[in-house]
């Protein structure tokens, strides 16, 4: 499995909610290139995407994704968005789409207060390394897993 860029991630996410008439503003999209990656990570035990995700005051960031999004605000991103998906393989389509099914209707604020739980991969990176430190893909991994392992 191929780590994708962030940037094809989030194309996704915007392209497949743009299609179900949902708006997504940049905090939305943020957390669902996370919490996808972190899904990913812990079902396959591979990323889903090649950059580093840092741990800021508001949750984990992949700065590629904030930069590009952040003229937007609070509001919907409005970019004009195209299919992406044959760059990825069938098990990463699955598990983005089971990630947006599952976070359809959720706030970009709830998504931050789901990536910042006591005890996530976040967490713990950001009192320990502090704000724009690198949450390591090997602890986003094993947090995930450990949820998978929960649901059994």
């Amino acid at each position: 499995m191929t780590a994708m860029p962030a940037m094809l991630v989030s194309e996704q996410i915007l392209f497949e909610r743009s299609a179900l008439n949902i708006p997504t503003d940049p905090m939305q999209v943020l957390k669902l290139v996370y919490l996808s990656h972190g899904w990913v990570l812990g079902i396959h035990s591979e990323p889903l995407i090649g950059e580093p995700v840092e741990a800021w005051t508001y949750g984990p960031v992949v700065p590629s994704v904030y930069f590009t999004y952040k003229r937007f605000g609070r509001n919907p991103i409005t970019d004009d968005t195209q299919d992406v998906s044959f760059g990825f393989t069938d098990e990463q389509l699955y598990i983005i789409r089971a990630v947006l099914d599952l976070y359809k209707d959720t706030p970009g604020a709830t998504l931050s207060a789901i990536t910042h739980k006591k005890g996530s991969p976040w967490d713990i990176t950001f009192h320990k390394y502090g704000t724009g430190s690198i949450i390591p893909n090997d602890l986003i991994k094993n947090y995930y897993k450990a949820l998978i392992g929960n649901q059994q």
